[in-house]
């Protein structure tokens, strides 16, 4: 009994495995990075960067706040974020 359960543990283990593997390789939809959804949605609210500003220091002054307290909000709960983001 116990190794026929062994047997079934490890059979369920590599189906797992696989399935996870199999979801890290499906493509996000539209096939774009989370950077470049960030970017796409700052630039449709008139937001790019200004002469050597990064896409990070143009994402701060689209939410009105320093570097590093943009640094702290993505340090944070994802949800915090995604707000931040719907309210400009």
């Amino acid at each position: 009994m116990r190794e026929k359960l062994s047997r079934r543990l490890v059979h369920l283990e590599q189906l797992h495995a696989a399935a996870m593997r199999a979801k890290a390789a499906e493509p996000r939809p539209g096939g774009l990075t989370a950077a470049q959804i960030i970017q796409i949605r700052l630039g449709l609210r008139g937001f790019f960067p200004i002469g050597n500003e990064s896409w990070a220091e143009t994402t701060a002054r689209a939410f009105r706040m320093t570097s590093s307290e943009l640094r702290s909000l993505l340090a944070g709960p994802a949800e915090a974020f995604n707000a931040k983001l719907d309210s400009l």
